[in-house]
């Protein structure tokens, strides 16, 4: 990966959470692209800017179907 150049997309559940909130930041500092599913409970709460979200569920077909489309 070059200066500057964004590294492969991904998927992430549980973003909202201690965890997952520590995971998304970290994979952002790294160059990662982000991508992370938000359940509608928790769409209020703050995501880093440079995370893509995805609102829906687990049990959601179509938000898990764009959360991991191209995924890495």
């Amino acid at each position: 990966m070059t200066h500057g150049q964004l590294g492969p997309l991904v998927a992430i559940t549980g973003a909202s959470g201690f965890v997952g909130g520590a995971l998304t930041r970290a994979l952002l500092d790294a160059k990662f692209r982000t991508r992370v599913l938000v359940r509608p409970q928790s769409a209020h709460k703050p995501m880093p800017a440079a995370c893509e979200k995805i609102l829906g569920t687990l049990g959601d077909a179509n938000a898990m179907n764009a959360l991991t489309v191209d995924a890495d």
